[in-house]
């Protein structure tokens, strides 16, 4: 979204300008859209990298969404879902992507000395993604099998409730925030902040602060690429859920687009990463030539990931009831005359 953050609903939620039922009623309204966006750029036919990333970006909205009404349902049948149809688009987006990223690297090649990246290595990238491209709209290509996927999705959302009620592996709230059965727009003050809990926690381990997943132990370098990945996704859902609250005040307009910011460097980073796993055994390149342009990504990422983690030390740095409370006050409109005193007021 070049140039700042626009909103793909047509107006941001009043925090307590819902009952339960409204806020759970416009959820689904706005998460309902972006399917049907998602499936519309399926079907238009535009250039195949546009309707990947439109399609894409339609999906994690309606899950950072879906998060926001039910904070703890990562395991539902229809996050899953939405989760399958992005990641058979992402295959063809990362074809896509590593040549976009080898051309940029190509083109800020010193002149005077040897492309960083061999214009064979360029060529074999692109017969990548055209080998990719030609596949995707098969019969069983991923265009198709995210179309299925998506038709099949039912929105339903329902109140949250207390994550020990539900199944699957322990959950916790937020500190300072009720694991209770919820009604009116609570819903939105306990899903927002778990989504910036989970948003600090990421920021931690990609600090090298938090516990390590045992699935990513095996290599350092793979380590810091799954948590600086885990975490812009994670950075999104709440930049996202932001947007859907944004009623037009300055202050939170100034956070969006910081977050947006943040999701690019890490998305910069996340494409230098993806670059060198498909060229870390290309048999195209040389030692030499391999040597050069993992010193160049490995430089390039580690100043990105200087960057966001200052960055993220800035966003991040309240307890997510303080950070709650103070969305609250953006977007909840001063109290009027005709208001009785319990309107208006930021929900403790």
């Amino acid at each position: 979204m070049p140039g700042g953050h626009h909103h793909q609903h047509s107006v941001g939620m009043n925090w307590n300008a819902a009952s339960s039922e409204e806020a759970r009623s416009e959820l689904s309204r706005v998460i309902s859209a972006q399917l049907a966006r998602a499936c519309e750029a399926l079907e238009l036919g535009k250039d195949l990298a546009s309707t990947v990333h439109e399609t894409r970006r339609a999906i994690k909205r309606a899950r950072a969404l879906l998060r926001l009404a039910v904070p703890w349902s990562t395991n539902s049948p229809t996050d899953t879902t939405l989760r399958d149809a992005s990641r058979i688009l992402a295959i063809v987006r990362d074809a896509d992507v590593v040549v976009l990223t080898a051309k940029d690297i190509r083109d800020g090649s010193p002149p005077s000395q040897p492309s960083l990246v061999p214009l064979h290595l360029l060529e074999s990238l692109e017969e990548e993604r055209r080998r990719r491209f030609a596949e995707s709209g098969s019969a069983d290509g991923p265009l198709h099998a995210a179309t299925e996927l998506l038709r099949s999705v039912v929105v339903e959302v329902r109140d949250a409730r207390a994550p020990e009620a539900m199944a699957g592996p322990e959950r916790t709230a937020p500190d300072g925030m009720e694991a209770t059965a919820l009604g009116g727009t609570e819903i939105l003050r306990l899903g927002l902040a778990a989504s910036y809990a989970a948003v600090r926690a990421q920021s931690d381990q990609a600090a090298g602060e938090g516990p390590v997943e045992a699935s990513v132990e095996a290599s350092v370098d793979a380590s810091v690429d799954e948590r600086s990945h885990k975490l812009r996704k994670r950075v999104k859902d709440l930049r996202y859920q932001l947007e859907f609250l944004d009623i037009g005040q300055p202050k939170l307009g100034r956070l969006v687009r910081d977050l947006h910011h943040l999701t690019n460097l890490l998305g910069d980073r996340n494409d230098l990463a993806t670059l060198w796993r498909y060229t870390a055994s290309a048999d195209v390149l040389c030692e030499t030539e391999r040597a050069a342009l993992t010193a160049h990504v490995d430089g390039r990422k580690q100043a990105l990931q200087s960057e966001a983690a200052a960055l993220s030390a800035r966003l991040f740095e309240e307890e997510p009831d303080y950070f709650v409370r103070q969305i609250e006050r953006w977007v909840t409109p001063p109290r009027g005359p005709a208001q009785s005193p319990s309107q208006g007021r930021p929900q403790g």
